[in-house]
Parts: structure tokens; C-alpha cells; sequence
């Protein structure tokens, strides 16, 4: 499968909204109506390619398209999956107010690589900047409702998650813009 490349904002990323399987469309929301995000993982049979990933989603659980907004892959790569305006399928009735990324991968026992991490990290702060606010960034467990109760992002989110939900988005977005090849502070060690 070979993906465009796409923009959001100053991020160039792979863009799949196009070539993933469909079977329908999801409700549409007002941008406005999105109040955080949910980060996921991917667990087997998820941790492969964004058409398995895809195909799962339409076939297995008869959903329109793939449930998440944006993949992110081990080494850093991004994929757009979802129009930022669809609701998708990944926070259970909480779907028409967040947007989900799934970084790919099983992190119940090990968190998600550095690239991974700093990926994400620069994909909220465009979505952050886009949006023109801060959006709370919680793992799908945080965004939960009770009556449905998640393990996700997995067992080692504690060790990863607060890096993700630093409030200084916009400045990384910033940063960023003006220099693209900058580091981003890591979730490791606290130095770029």
C-alpha cells in the first residue's frame, strides 16, 4: 500500500484516509465538540500494518472504517486514518467528543520506543495548535466510562503517559515549526 503524504499544520505525515478500507462513514462532529484525546495501543492481532489494522476494524467489529484518527509506529512514522471531523470507534460513547491515536504496539510490559513517543508528542502539539487550545490527553482508560472498563494504553502507561499530557504543546508545535530537525525533550532522560 503506498500512502501520500499529507499536512497537518507543520507536520508532514502518511496519509491513508483515502486507501484504508471502508464500509460506510462515521457520524460527523464540529471541531468544537472535540473536548481531549485518547491515546491507545494496538494489541496482536493490532501491532501490524495500517491495512491490517484497518481491515480488522471494518471486518471483525463491522465498523465503518478504522477506529482511530492517527497511528504511530515504532520508528516515528505517522499515519492519518480518520478525517478530524469523524468520530471513530475507539472510546466507547465518548467517540463523538475525542480524537484517538494508537501508537502500534503491545506496551502492557515495556513502554512504546523514544521515536514513537516523540511522534505523538509532536502530533498533540499540531492537534493542539489546530485546535487553538489545550486538549487534555488522557489514555483510553482515563476517558472510560465505567460501564466499560479498559486496560489500555496498557499496564506501563504511568511510566510514558505524563509525558504526553505536558501542557507545553504549543511550544513543541512552535519549536518545531521554526526548527524541524530540533529535539524534543525525551520522555527518557528529560534532555532532547
Amino acid at each position: 500500500m503506498i500512502f501520500s503524504v499529507a499536512r497537518l499544520n507543520n507536520l508532514e505525515l502518511a496519509d491513508g484516509r483515502s486507501i484504508l478500507p471502508r464500509d460506510g462513514q462515521y457520524d460527523r462532529h464540529h471541531l468544537g465538540d472535540v473536548i481531549g484525546i485518547a491515546i491507545h495501543h494496538t494489541v496482536p492481532p493490532l501491532a501490524t500494518s495500517p491495512l491490517t489494522i484497518a481491515r480488522y476494524h471494518v471486518e471483525k467489529h463491522g465498523w465503518p472504517a478504522i477506529g482511530y484518527h492517527f497511528l504511530v509506529y515504532d520508528q516515528g512514522d505517522l499515519i492519518w486514518c480518520l478525517d478530524l471531523e469523524e468520530y471513530g470507534a475507539h472510546v466507547r460513547q465518548r467517540n463523538h467528543e475525542l480524537w484517538g491515536i494508537a501508537l502500534v504496539g503491545d506496551f502492557t510490559d515495556h513502554r512504546p520506543p523514544q521515536a514513537q513517543l516523540r511522534a505523538t508528542y509532536r502530533l498533540i502539539a499540531e492537534l493542539q495548535t489546530i485546535f487553538g487550545d489545550f486538549l487534555p490527553v488522557h489514555g483510553h482508560q482515563g476517558w472510560a466510562l465505567s460501564l466499560f472498563p479498559t486496560a489500555c494504553p496498557g499496564a506501563s502507561h504511568p511510566t510514558w503517559l505524563p509525558y504526553l499530557q505536558r501542557t507545553d504543546t504549543s511550544l513543541a508545535a512552535a519549536m518545531m515549526a521554526s526548527h524541524p530537525t530540533a529535539s524534543i525533550p525525551s520522555p527518557f532522560t528529560g534532555e532532547g
